[in-house]
C-alpha cells in the first residue's frame, strides 16, 4: 500500500512535531560553536525562551504531551547540556556573553521540568534537580544570587521526598547551596535552619559531612567579620559545629578514592585547621585567652611537624600578653621571627605588641632580631619599634636613657645607612628630637640634650641637612647653659656657626659671654650683629634685658648707645627712641661719675624732640607726656644732686635743661610755668656760685646769658606767688 492510499489521519504529522524541530535546529546551533551573528548567545537564548513558552503552553494544553514526545524532549535537554558544558570549557567569553550562556544552560533544565518526569528516564527528578543546582552554582559565581536561588528553589521540590540515595545527595547539595545564598543575602538565621535540616542527610556520607563542615565554616566566619544582632547566631558555635562534623567525618570508614585523586583525609584536616583557627580569633576577641590558647594547642597538635601558620604565633603572643605571661611572649614572639612564612610586617606587628607590655628594657634585643629577620626594611622596622618604645616610655629618666642608648647603638645606627634609608632616618631624628624638646621643656635639661645630641647621629652632613644640624647644635647649646655648663654650651654654638652663620647663633653666645662675665667680648660680638643677614633689631632689645638680667650694665649701656644709632639711621623701631634713651639714662644713673653722660644723652632727648617732635620721639597723648615729664623730672633731680655735691657746672646746666624741657609742656600749667621760672632762676643762681666756687668773673657771654635767662623767669606767667618772692625764695635755697 503507498502512502497517498492511507487515509487522511494516518497522513497528518505527530501532534507539536514543529516545535521538536525547531527545539533540534537550535540545539544544534549551540552545538556547532557558530560565532556568525545569526547565533551569537543572545539570540540562542531568546529562541530558547521563545522555544519553552510555547513547550509550556503546549504542555498545559487538552492534548497535553505524550510519553515519546517527553523522552524526545529530554533527549534534547541532555544534549543542550553537554554542548553548554563544552562551550564553558573552550572559551572564556566576556561577562555580557556569560550571562546569555548561562541563560542558553538554564534552558536544558527548564526542558526536562517542564516536560515533566518520563518514566523511561531513571532518576529522573534528581537529574532534572542537579541540573538547576549546578546551573544556581552558575549564577551564583556570576555575582546573581536571586536567579541562582531560584534555580536551587525549583530544584528542591523535585528531590524534596529523598527516596532515593541520589535524591538525598542532590537535596543535600541543593540545601548547602541554598544555605549560601541566604548568608550573602544577610539571612543568617535561614542558612543556620537550612544547615541543620542538612544533618540527616549527611549522615551517611563523610564526603557530605565535610561540605555541611565547610558550610559551617564559611558561615561561622561571616559571623565573626559582620557579628550579627541575632544571639542564635553565634560564631563560636558555628565552628565548632564544623570542627565536630570534621571529627565525625575523620571517623567514618573512607570511600575508595580514584587514582591520582587527593584523599579526603589531607581535605578535612584543612578544614580543622581553619576552623580552629577562627576559633581562636573568636576567643581571642571575646579576650577569653585561656581558650585562645587551648585552641592553639590542639592546633599545633594536629600539625605535628609541620611548619604553622604565621597567625598562629600571633594570636598565641596575643593571648600571652593578655594573660599577663611575659616569658612565654616572649617564647612566642621568638617562634614567630623564626618562621620563614611569617612576613616582615607581621613580625614587626608583633614586636609592637611585645614591647607595648614590656617596655623598652627588652627594646635593644626585639630590634637587634628583627635586623636579622628584616632584611630589606630593618630600617623601617626600626623606627615601628621605637616609635612604641617611646610611647611606653612615658617621661621617666631612666626609660628616657634606655630610648638614648637604644638609638644610639652602633648595631641599631648601621641600619640606616645608605640613599634607601633617608626617610626612616629623618623619621628616626624626628622622633628622638620630640622626645629630647620635650624634656627640654619639662626643664630635664640632661636628658633632653642626650636625647638631642643622639638625634644627631641621624642627621646627613649634607647641605640639606644645615638647617636641622644647626637647630640640634642651637638646643644643645640652651641646654647646657641652662646646667650652668657655659665652655660646652660654648662649644656647640661654635660648631652651630660653622654650620650655618645666623643672628640665633650669635645672639646665643652673646649670653654665654655674658654668662662668663667676658664684657669686651660680649660688645665687641653685639657689634657685629648688625652685619648678619636676618638681622633685626629686636636682638639688641633682647640684648639689652639679658645684659641687664646678667647685671652687666655696661653692656646694657653699650646695647642702648648702638641701639640709638638706628634711630638716626631712621630704621623703623619697635620702641619709641624717648623709651631708649629714658632706660639709657635710668642704667647711666646706676653709675657714679656718670653725669657727663647723663647730661649728653638728656640733650639728645631735648634735641631730638626739637627736631623731630615731642610726638615723634616720645609717643601720643598721655604716653608722650609721661615721657617729657620723666626727662624734666630727671634733670631737675640731677641739677638738685649736682648742687648738693656742689658741683654748680653741672647744676647750671640740669636746671637750665629742665627750664627748656618743662617749658614744652602746656604753657597755660601753673605747675609748669612754676618750674619753668624755678629752673631758671636756679640755673642763674648756680653759675653764680660756679664763679664764686671757682674765683674767677663770669665771661660776657656767661653774663649775657644769666640775664637773658633771668628775664625769661620774670616773663613766665606764675599765678601763685609774685616773681621777686620767688626770685629771693630761691636764692636763699641755692645759698
Amino acid at each position: 500500500m503507498k502512502i497517498s492510499e492511507l487515509s487522511p489521519e494516518y497522513r497528518q504529522p505527530p501532534p507539536h512535531a514543529g516545535l521538536l524541530t525547531d527545539l533540534n535546529r537550535v540545539v544544534a546551533d549551540v552545538e556547532a560553536f557558530d560565532t556568525s551573528d545569526s547565533s551569537s548567545p543572545e539570540k540562542l537564548a531568546a529562541d530558547l525562551r521563545r522555544l519553552l513558552t510555547n513547550l509550556a503552553s503546549a504542555a498545559s494544553s487538552s492534548s497535553g504531551l505524550d510519553g515519546a514526545f517527553r523522552v524526545k524532549v529530554w533527549h534534547l535537554g541532555f544534549r543542550l547540556w553537554n554542548a553548554c558544558v563544552d562551550r564553558a570549557n573552550h572559551s572564556f567569553p566576556p561577562s555580557r556573553v556569560a550571562v546569555a550562556e548561562a541563560e542558553i544552560r538554564q534552558a536544558a533544565p527548564e526542558l526536562l521540568l517542564v516536560a515533566g518526569l518520563p518514566e523511561d528516564i531513571p532518576n529522573a527528578s534528581a537529574k532534572a534537580a542537579s541540573f538547576f543546582h549546578r546551573t544556581g552554582l552558575v549564577w551564583l559565581d556570576l555575582g546573581r544570587a536571586d536567579l541562582a536561588s531560584a534555580c536551587f528553589e525549583k530544584a528542591t521540590p523535585l528531590v524534596s521526598a529523598a527516596d532515593t540515595e541520589g535524591d538525598r545527595a542532590v537535596l543535600l547539595d541543593l540545601n548547602l547551596s541554598r544555605a549560601r545564598v541566604a548568608s550573602i543575602a544577610g539571612e543568617q538565621a535561614l542558612a543556620v535552619a537550612l544547615l541543620s535540616r542538612s544533618k540527616p542527610l549527611a549522615a551517611g556520607s563523610p564526603e557530605g559531612i565535610k561540605a555541611l563542615a565547610e558550610e559551617y565554616l564559611r558561615i561561622g566566619q561571616a559571623a565573626l567579620a559582620t557579628k550579627p544582632p541575632d544571639p542564635a547566631i553565634d560564631a563560636s558555635n558555628l565552628l565548632t559545629e564544623a570542627l565536630d562534623l570534621c571529627e565525625k567525618a575523620a571517623a567514618s570508614p573512607t570511600t575508595p578514592t580514584t587514582p591520582g585523586s587527593t584523599p579526603a583525609t589531607s581535605n578535612l584536616q584543612v578544614i580543622k585547621d581553619q576552623c580552629l583557627r577562627f576559633l581562636a580569633v573568636e576567643r581571642l576577641e571575646a579576650n577569653d585567652y585561656g581558650g585562645t590558647l587551648r585552641c592553639i594547642s590542639v592546633w599545633r597538635t594536629s600539625l605535628g611537624l609541620g611548619e604553622e601558620h604565621p597567625s598562629i604565633g600571633f594570636m598565641a603572643l596575643r593571648a600571652c600578653l593578655g594573660s599577663g605571661n611575659l616569658a612565654e611572649a616572649e617564647r612566642e614572639l621568638e617562634t614567630l621571627m623564626a618562621n620563614a612564612r611569617a612576613p616582615d610586617f607581621v613580625c614587626v606587628s608583633a614586636a609592637e605588641m611585645y614591647l607595648a607590655s614590656t617596655g623598652p628594657d627588652a627594646a635593644f634585643k626585639v630590634l637587634v632580631a628583627l635586623a636579622a629577620r628584616c632584611r630589606a626594611g630593618a630600617a623601617g622596622a626600626a623606627v615601628r619599634v621605637l616609635k612604641k618604645v617611646v610611647e611606653t616610655a612615658g617621661g621617666g629618666t631612666g626609660r628616657a636613657r634606655a630610648i638614648a642608648e637604644l638609638a644610639s647603638d652602633e648595631r641599631v645606627v648601621k641600619l640606616f645607612d645608605g640613599p634607601a634609608n633617608s626617610h626612616e632616618r629623618n623619621t628616626m631624628h624626628a622622633l628622638l628630637w620630640t622626645c629630647g624638646t620635650e624634656h627640654f621643656y619639662a626643664k630635664n635639661y640632661d636628658i633632653g640634650a642626650d636625647l638631642i645630641e643622639r638625634s644627631m647621629l641621624y642627621v646627613s652632613r649634607d647641605e640639606e641637612s644645615r638647617s636641622r644640624r644647626t637647630n640640634c647644635f642651637r638646643v644643645l647649646c640652651l641646654c647646657h647653659m641652662a646646667l650652668r655648663h657655659l665652655d660646652r654650651a660654648q662649644e656647640f654654638i661654635t660648631e652651630a656657626e660653622k654650620v650655618e652663620p645666623n643672628i640665633h647663633c650669635a645672639f646665643l653666645k652673646f649670653k654665654i659671654l655674658l654668662q662668663k662675665r667676658e664684657e669686651d667680648e660680649a660688645i665687641k660680638l653685639m657689634k657685629t650683629m648688625v652685619g648678619y643677614v636676618d638681622f633685626n633689631p629686636e636682638f639688641l632689645t633682647l640684648s639689652i634685658h639679658e645684659a641687664v638680667a646678667c647685671k652687666s650694665v655696661r653692656v646694657a649701656i653699650a646695647a642702648l648707645t648702638f641701639l640709638l644709632g638706628l634711630y638716626s639711621a631712621g630704621k623703623p623701631m619697635s620702641m619709641t627712641e624717648a623709651a631708649v634713651l629714658r632706660n639709657l639714662v635710668a642704667l647711666l644713673l646706676r653709675e657714679p661719675g656718670s653725669e657727663a653722660e647723663i647730661l649728653k644723652y638728656s640733650r639728645r632727648a631735648k634735641l631730638r624732640m626739637a627736631e623731630l617732635g615731642m610726638e615723634a620721639v616720645c609717643g601720643k597723648g598721655t604716653v608722650g607726656l609721661c615721657e617729657r615729664n620723666w626727662f624734666a623730672v630727671n634733670a631737675w633731680n640731677m641739677a638738685i644732686k649736682m648742687a648738693k655735691e656742689k658741683k654748680y657746672d653741672y647744676c647750671t646746666e640740669f636746671f637750665e635743661l629742665a627750664a627748656e624741657l618743662f617749658s614744652k609742656g602746656n604753657g597755660e600749667d601753673d605747675a609748669d610755668c612754676l618750674l619753668v621760672s624755678k629752673s631758671l632762676i636756679m640755673s642763674v643762681s648756680a653759675m653764680l656760685h660756679t664763679e664764686e666756687l671757682n674765683k674767677s668773673p663770669l665771661s660776657d657771654s656767661d653774663l649775657k646769658k644769666g640775664i637773658e635767662m633771668l628775664s625769661r623767669a620774670g616773663k613766665v606767667k606764675i599765678k601763685l606767688v609774685d616773681y621777686q618772692e620767688l626770685l629771693i625764695s630761691v636764692c636763699s635755697y641755692v645759698i
